[in-house]
Order: C-alpha cells, then sequence, then structure tokens
C-alpha cells in the first residue's frame, strides 16, 4: 500500500470516531504521514522538505501558510 492509499485509510478510521464519547471536548485534528521521501500531511501529498522543525511534520510547509 502506498503512504497516500494509508493515509486515507487511517482518515477513513478517524471519521468514524466519536471523539466527544472519548473525552468531552476532544476532536480530531490534522496529520501526517510519511517516510524518507514523501509526506501526506492533511490529505496532500508533498515531498520531505530538507530542513524541518522538530516540532513539524517534515513537510514542504507551501500548503499550510495560513496557519496549518
Amino acid at each position: 500500500m502506498n503512504l497516500e492509499s494509508l493515509y486515507f485509510e487511517v482518515q477513513k478510521i478517524i471519521d468514524q470516531v466519536n471523539f466527544h464519547t472519548l473525552w468531552r471536548g476532544f476532536s480530531p485534528n490534522k496529520f501526517a504521514l510519511y517516510n524518507d521521501v514523501k509526506c501526506v500531511y492533511n490529505g496532500i501529498l508533498t515531498k520531505i522538505a530538507e530542513k524541518s522543525p522538530a516540532s513539524k511534520p517534515p513537510c514542504s510547509r507551501s500548503e499550510s501558510a495560513g496557519g496549518g
């Protein structure tokens, strides 16, 4: 299974979770799956950025320039 397909499989599972029953106010958030070369962040496939801050997914940040 490729990384993008795996991302959407995980997203389907997350979509089925009733987060409110786990913890009041708990909600799903954006996530990333990545390997050494590719990254899928918020459903968008990108190449790994050469230098990424440790606190953010190692994806090209151009798709989230608005505050993602």
